[in-house]
């Protein structure tokens, strides 16, 4: 299970297939279209330093907040919101929520390997 703060995150999308994008970034899975715009789906997997899991079910992103940048994290599902106070959230990120185990990532550290793709 993985956790954003939800100030970061602007929108919940699904979809049904990517689009794979030739010499890309590691953690870019491709491109979706959501509603005529297109928005860049990233894996989640190697922010937690492991090769991960099955990406082929993705068919949920959330588009990360940012000025310029449309770019999606990949998910198989959403379970929602949880509040989670500040000693909630233990050594290495992890928390835990509903009786299971997750990582809280930060958005930043997400979109920093993009950066130098929008321009100044």
């Amino acid at each position: 299970m993985i956790g954003l703060d939800a100030s970061q995150v602007s929108q919940i999308i699904s979809f049904q297939h990517w689009a794979a994008v030739p010499d890309a970034h590691d953690a870019l899975l491709g491109v979706v279209n959501v509603r005529s715009e297109l928005v860049s789906l990233c894996n989640p997997y190697p922010y937690l330093k492991t090769s991960g899991g099955d990406v082929s079910g993705f068919a949920r992103g959330a588009v990360l907040r940012h000025p310029s940048l449309r770019l999606a994290l990949g998910c198989h599902e959403v379970l929602g919101f949880v509040h989670l106070a500040p000693e909630e959230v233990k050594e290495n990120n992890v928390f835990e929520a509903a009786g299971r185990l997750g990582v809280l990532l930060d958005a930043n550290v997400v979109l920093e390997p993009f950066y130098s793709l929008v321009p100044a």
